[in-house]
């Protein structure tokens, strides 16, 4: 005869059945298998390293202020229906303590999870389709396999989360921080990302068509095969990202950063956007041969970049020794460490400009004395 955990500890009477308090308010249950919680009010009460494994939970006993379920073992909880009303269950868990929880492979479909502390919690192949996890903390979470297609991830924190092969189509992450959080192969469809933050993340084989990227940094990012086709690319940051064998066609990269990208074998660069993009080298021989005028700015040595508008470029040790900057808006630009060597920056806006340790020589024209203090001069 096979017999259940449940059912021994049942026996042994260390099972927790928690509906016979009716009134658990507040109670603080530590390390305890829980069996039941039908009807019962757990407003303020924490769990702390607790198996809730197929415990009966009504939708009226998790519609609670349920500020800690720290580290506990969570399967099976949250697939109930509330049959006296014939709705759906939603799990409302706004602002709960989950670090470190295993939720693997449970249904918290639209569940409330807003603010929630999900902390290196283990929610490979869960559904969280059209959850809200807006604010929430999922730092070094597990999401590999996971649905959070439409999901609401608004300034999110996913910094060092793994979601590979995830989905999230039409997900909403604008202002989410996923720095160095592995997205290989995963399914970004329609995706809004504004001003997220991307920066050294893993991108390879990801399909972003018709993503949002809109002024977010992908600073060093890794988008090798990546499907980035009608991607919104406007203001985006893409220093030293690696866009080898990436499909940008149709891709607006309206005053998008492509200085110092790796592009072997990049696809579809003549078909996309242009306007005030600032690109290195590497990249003009995969740029369109019709190209409107300041459509792209070309940082590189002896460069004519007279009367280009580079407000707040990130010039960061860009090459521009005997570059043409005559009359250029260089206002609030980075500069750092650049090379200016035998530039002309006569007329030329550096108002704000941070121009430390930037090289200059006796053939540079255009700058202040003041100017020259924070530099560098190259005899």
């Amino acid at each position: 005869m096979t017999i259940s955990v449940r059912e021994v500890l049942d026996k042994l009477g260390l099972a927790v059945d928690v509906s016979l308090f009716k009134e658990a308010r507040g109670v603080l249950f530590v390390g305890e298998y829980i069996v039941n919680a039908v009807g019962a009010d757990l407003q303020g009460c924490v769990f702390y390293r607790c198996i809730l494994e197929d415990s009966a939970f009504t939708k009226d006993a998790l519609y609670i202020d349920c500020k800690a379920l720290a580290s506990c073992t969570i399967k099976n909880v949250f697939e109930f229906v509330n049959r006296f009303k014939g709705e759906d269950f939603v799990a409302y868990l706004q602002g709960a303590d989950l670090q470190d929880a295993d939720l693997e492979g449970v249904n918290l479909q639209g569940a409330n999870l807003f603010r929630a502390n999900l902390q290196g919690a283990n929610l490979k192949n869960t559904n969280l389709f059209r959850a809200e996890l807006q604010g929430a903390n999922l730092q070094g979470a597990k999401l590999q396999g996971a649905d959070l297609r439409d999901s609401d991830l608004y300034e999110a924190n996913l910094q060092r989360a793994g979601l590979q092969g995830t989905m999230l189509n039409d997900a909403n992450l604008e202002g989410a921080d996923l720095r160095g959080a592995n997205l290989e192969g995963a399914y970004l469809q329609r995706a809004m990302l504004e001003g997220a933050n991307l920066c050294n993340a893993n991108l390879k084989s990801a399909n972003l068509q018709g993503a949002d990227l809109k002024d977010s940094g992908l600073i060093n990012t890794i988008l090798r095969y990546a499907n980035l086709q009608g991607v919104n690319l406007q203001g985006a940051h893409l220093r030293k990202a690696n866009l080898s064998s990436a499909n940008l066609q149709g891709a607006n990269l309206e005053g998008a950063n492509l200085l110092f990208t790796e592009s072997l074998d990049l696809r579809g660069l003549d078909t996309a956007i242009f306007s005030k993009t600032i690109v290195s080298e590497a990249l003009e021989s995969f740029l369109p041969k019709d190209l409107a005028p300041r459509a792209v700015y070309i940082i590189k040595q002896g460069a004519d970049l007279q009367g280009a508008d580079l407000q707040e470029a990130d010039l960061y040790q860009a090459n521009l020794q005997g570059a043409n900057l005559y009359c250029a808006n260089l206002e609030g630009a980075n500069l750092i460490k650049a090379n200016l060597q035998g530039a002309n920056l006569q007329d030329a806006n550096l108002q704000g400009a941070k121009l430390q340790g930037a090289l200059y020589d006796k053939n540079t024209k255009g700058l202040t004395e003041e100017q020259k203090v924070v530099m560098r001069f190259v005899e």
